[in-house]
């Protein structure tokens, strides 16, 4: 929900929120560690036991009925801007921003005046050279304007460029690499542990002007600017020099473009931390792992119960984080029913019991990591039995194991999505509600299903975004992005990871655990360690959140309407809040505060906005 003006203008929201490792590493260590010795670590909130909530109705879905006040200008042709243009949307559903869509191929006059923001995610502004005038007029009136990705240089551009914060540039791109923050727009950017060489910008050489404000830079010898602010008139221009931010894993970056073209946003947010154990307990076997029988001495069996599983819950308890083991019974090509356990089953009850005693939570992963669906499956024994009868038979194997412990409520990772089978997994068992599927960044062709979502069977996809010990650039790129935009992070790593790499030690590995969750714990401030299903549970809160936000008179007033208790809310603003009433505020960094709403209306106070 974006709020802008200091006219008291309301902003009404749409009620759907809808390579390097090791040097990588060696950075994280230092700049959390440095951050954790200056503040240490901070207790987490005590919050009431998540439930979850019934299962989506007729009767308990919010119409969508609220006044859009932004616009988003799409070329629907041009494959230059597409995925820009589909996160861009995404990322201000999900953010409970109400806007319309125009293709600027069919619309030759545009109406800007019921809008305070405008959005445009071409390149090729000459699609709009006869609407430049009237549109930069209405930003100079006290409106926004958002170039989410860098325009091509042409006559259009040559017209504007000065009303753009530009001083002097080339009428050409150039290619730049990198990107280095100046303030932390994104969740995380101030650890500065990374330049993201990775990304490989066309952008426009461009001189600004002093008063402009840059928040982005290139990371190389050019620093070229990549996000800026300039003020135009009594409105402001926001500008993306780049041309790479065009999925899910850059949302981020979009949407706290967006933020920085108002006085302030709030919006709906997860705030879920999950570690996902994969093939847990892993292979319970004899079997020799030559580097592990040379560091340790040890078969994998003993190795995974004696070694891996205590450092794992070590870390765990040191970090307040919670696990969840999807765990796989035999690694046989031809299970049979019931499914007989592999290897010692009281090595598998012990460590089974010992991740519920510590808080955690156990799904299904399978019997022979393939997938619930019979038709994608790749052993050619597996038949239509295997969701009707494999499911319910891991169900009835998982209780006699663990005599009723837990009941079974993650499966994961699957691809059911692909075949039509989340409706049909709600029927299996009544306790079935999470799927743990591999995180889709792609937003036009993507599986909606790999996203966070709640299904009208009960089902709640909870993806995983990441799948390492430690973290790669590209990574942790994804990671400050989906921290931004939703506050979740979901990991997955897997024992067997250990038993194969024979080019990384389990040393190495903790080691680089450790420092990620480490970096979670200092720079997502006040996230919420969760199992995958309590996961599930601020999913459903965060797809059903619905409000409106306004600004008058230097304070921020959130109307959330149902309230639903437990629904978290990110601020997003430049200046620092003196007060609220209606719930709590945690700093999360100079840009980002968690928002807990006690009441359904949350009022923010600010000595000054920008």
């Amino acid at each position: 929900m974006s709020v802008q003006g200091s006219d008291g203008t309301t902003s009404k929201a749409s009620t759907h929120f809808g390579w390097m490792l090791l040097p990588f590493i060696s950075l994280m260590v230092i700049g959390a560690a440095i951050f954790i010795e200056r503040i240490g670590f901070i207790a987490d909130p005590v919050d009431p036991d998540l439930e979850f909530l019934p299962a989506l109705t007729s009767t308990n879905q919010v119409e969508n009925n609220q006044i859009a006040t932004c616009l988003i200008l799409v070329d629907t042709v041009s494959k230059a801007g597409t995925g820009n243009s589909a996160t861009i949307r995404s990322a201000l559903s999900d953010a409970n921003v109400a806007c319309d869509v125009i293709d600027v191929r069919n619309k030759t006059q545009i109406d800007f005046s019921p809008y305070k923001n405008i959005v445009v995610t071409f390149v090729d502004l000459d699609l709009i050279k006869n609407q430049i005038n009237p549109l930069f007029a209405h930003v100079e009136a006290g409106n926004s304007l958002l170039f989410s990705i860098r325009p091509d240089p042409g006559l259009t551009l040559q017209a504007v460029y000065r009303k753009m914060g530009i001083q002097n540039k080339a009428d050409r791109v150039s290619n730049i690499i990198g990107a280095k923050f100046l303030s932390p727009v994104l969740i995380g950017a101030e650890s500065s542990l990374s330049t993201f060489t990775f990304l490989n910008h066309s952008s426009i050489p461009v001189q600004l002007d002093p008063l402009a404000k840059v928040y982005m830079t290139s990371a190389d010898e050019f620093e070229l600017p990549i996000l800026w602010k300039w003020h135009h008139g009594k409105g402001s221009v926001v500008v993306i020099n780049s041309d790479q931010f065009n999925d899910l894993s850059s949302s981020g970056i979009l949407l706290a473009a967006y933020g920085l073209s108002n006085q302030a946003m709030i919006y709906p947010v997860i705030n879920s931390w999950v570690i996902y154990l994969d093939n847990f307990p892993g292979p319970l076997t004899n079997n020799i792992t030559k580097n592990i029988q040379e560091q340790f001495g040890r078969d994998d069996r003993s190795f995974i119960t004696n070694v891996w599983w205590p450092d794992i819950n070590s870390l765990a308890v040191k970090y307040n984080a919670k696990l969840t083991g999807l765990m796989v019974g035999s690694y046989a090509e031809k299970p049979t029913f019931p499914y007989p356990v592999e290897g010692e089953a009281e090595d598998f009850r012990f460590l089974a019991s010992s991740l519920l005693e510590n808080g955690g939570e156990l799904g299904i992963k399978g019997y022979n990591n393939d997938p619930i669906c019979a038709e994608l499956s790749t052993k050619p024994q597996n038949n239509a039995k295997l969701q009707s009868t494999g499911v319910p038979a891991f169900l009835i194997f998982s209780d006699q194991l663990l005599g009723g412990k837990d009941h079974i409520r993650t499966i994961g990772p699957v691809r059911g999505d692909e075949c039509g089978q989340i409706e049909s997994l709600a029927d299996i068992s009544e306790d079935l509600r999470v799927l743990a599927l591999d995180f889709d960044p792609d937003p036009t062709e993507g599986l909606v299903n790999s996203h966070f979502n709640e299904y009208s069977s009960g089902m709640v996809t909870v993806p995983v975004i990441t799948t390492n010990y430690g973290q790669t650039n590209y990574e942790l790129w994804s990671t400050i992005n989906l921290l931004t935009t939703k506050f979740v992070h979901t990991n997955r790593i897997n024992p067997n990871q250990v038993l194969v790499d024979a080019t990384t030690d389990w040393p190495t590995l903790r080691a680089e655990l450790d420092q990620k969750m480490l970096w979670i714990r200092a720079y997502a401030k006040g996230i919420r360690p969760t199992t995958a299903a309590e996961a599930a549970m601020a999913v459903q809160r965060y797809a059903r959140a619905s409000g409106v936000a306004a600004i008058s008179g230097g304070s921020l007033s959130l109307k959330i309407d149902p309230f639903i208790d437990q629904g978290m809310y990110i601020l997003f603003v430049e200046n620092e809040p003196a007060a609220i009433s209606g719930g709590s505020i945690e700093v999360i960094d100079a840009f980002h505060y968690l928002i807990r709403p006690t009441q359904s209306e949350v009022i923010i106070h600010f000595s000054e906005l920008p």
